[in-house]
């Protein structure tokens, strides 16, 4: 693994970068190059468990164990793909994603609720006659709100689609929003005030170009407001967050100014999603943020995938931005295949935990790679896991307590199907 740290220049400008090829480097803009220790993954790839239904076995973790870990399987034979897990106060897990399997036609959104072993508590299938996916979702006290798309009751190609459930899976309320084009919501989060963010893209007709849509609405799924954030050709919201001053932070993409590809896009709103900030950063053609969490002092740490430069490609992508939005740090996690960071969780001490997809390393095709890093972008450890296929890591939590984390993704390595729901509760130092 190379680790390439670069100075900010000016923000919002494009960021230059060199590297020379084969070596251990960290370069700072204007400085000598220094060398980087290489690190080590010192624990060796692990397949998942193998699960012909979706209620996982466990041997249980009693109350009285404090070091809780397991990973599972969920799914059938066909597709099931898990993009996002939540935590509940009672340590339990839900986990959104798509199903065919258990649909047997399109794909319907798929919940579940585990307890503290992987035990399934519950399982839920929402949909209808066409598709609709979950790629969001939170737990808010004693609810929970799931987010994503639906063809099935569109009123263009695809809405926005909203539903809030009970803990026990029963619904309270959807909701359906969206205009005559392609919409989707592609992140949840709760505030400060205990409303709902709600965040994705948003196309008004068919012809039109996306747009970034953020919306906040009550716990009874009413909206408070909603605004629509762009002025380049595309644009498009993954991940939302609030912050400890009641404002709000966005990542995702945004296409370059007059050239082909993506640039990452951070937006900074108050707590009525005005906006007071916004930068574009990127090396290669294609960039985008995908993960962004608050640091103690008002900063934002992002995650994301770029390709470095014209003719690499994808890598991990990790930066720190000050509250008022000058980049203070960022570093590229490289490999000689094709990575990318998708999730990112804050744990106690500074420290944040960051989930990326590998090619470049571990067992199979692509393995999921956790890196742990401290405030300055240090790496304290790192893990790897998967199989000798396919194993994608798509979001990660800390658990309520505080003490372990959620990884949350899909494998062709193992479970009963093509693709199958892959949970993993880590302890907080990311081991098994």
């Amino acid at each position: 693994m190379r680790v390439s740290t670069i100075a900010p220049l000016i923000i919002p400008a494009l960021l230059a970068l060199t590297f020379k090829a084969g070596a251990e480097t960290s370069r700072p803009v204007e400085q000598p190059a220094a060398a980087t220790e290489k690190l080590s993954i010192d624990s060796q790839p692990i397949m998942p468990e193998r699960h012909k239904s979706y209620k996982a076995a466990s041997n249980g973790c009693p109350p009285s164990r404090a070091r809780c870990t397991w990973q599972h399987t969920y799914g059938g034979m066909l597709e099931d793909k898990a993009y996002s897990v939540a935590t509940t106060s009672q340590n339990g897990v839900v986990v959104a994603g798509h199903t065919r399997s258990l649909s047997g036609h399109q794909y319907d959104g798929w919940l579940l609720h585990l307890d503290r072993s992987g035990r399934t508590l519950w399982e839920r299938r929402l949909g209808g006659p066409l598709t609709e996916h979950a790629y969001g979702t939170v737990v808010m006290g004693d609810k929970i709100v799931m987010a994503g798309l639906t063809r099935s009751r569109a009123r263009g190609d695809s809405d926005v689609w909203i539903v809030c459930l009970d803990l026990n899976g029963e619904i309270l309320w959807e909701r359906i929003l969206g205009d005559l084009g392609n919409d989707k919501a592609r992140t949840v989060a709760q505030t400060g005030d205990g409303h709902i963010l709600v965040a994705g893209t948003s196309q008004q007709t068919a012809s039109s170009n996306d747009d970034g849509w953020l919306m906040q609405l009550r716990q009874d799924g009413t909206v408070l407001w909603e605004n629509r954030y762009g002025g380049r050709e595309d644009n498009g919201i993954f991940h939302v967050t609030a912050l400890m001053d009641g404002g709000i932070a966005a990542v995702g993409y945004a296409d370059k100014d007059g050239e082909d590809g993506y640039q990452l896009w951070v937006l900074r709103l108050d707590a009525e999603g005005n906006e007071l900030w916004e930068r574009f950063l990127g090396h290669g053609r294609f960039d985008a943020g995908t993960s962004v969490v608050a640091t103690p002092d008002g900063g934002l740490i992002v995650a994301g995938t770029t390709s470095a430069d014209a003719f690499r490609l994808d890598d991990a992508w990790v930066l720190r931005f000050e509250a008022d939005g000058r980049l203070a740090w960022e570093k590229i996690f490289e490999g000689e295949a094709r990575d990318g960071a998708w999730a990112i969780a804050a744990m106690p001490q500074e420290i944040y935990v960051i989930a990326a997809a590998t090619a470049s390393y571990g067992a199979g095709s692509t393995d999921a790679w956790l890196l742990a890093i401290d405030d300055q972008g240090e790496v304290q450890w790192e893990r790897m896991y998967g199989g000798p296929l396919w194993d994608r890591p798509t979001s990660l939590a800390a658990t309520a307590d505080g003490g372990g984390l959620i990884l949350g993704g899909y494998t062709t390595s193992s479970g009963a199907g093509y693709e199958d729901y892959w949970v993993l509760r880590l302890d907080e130092t990311g081991r098994l």
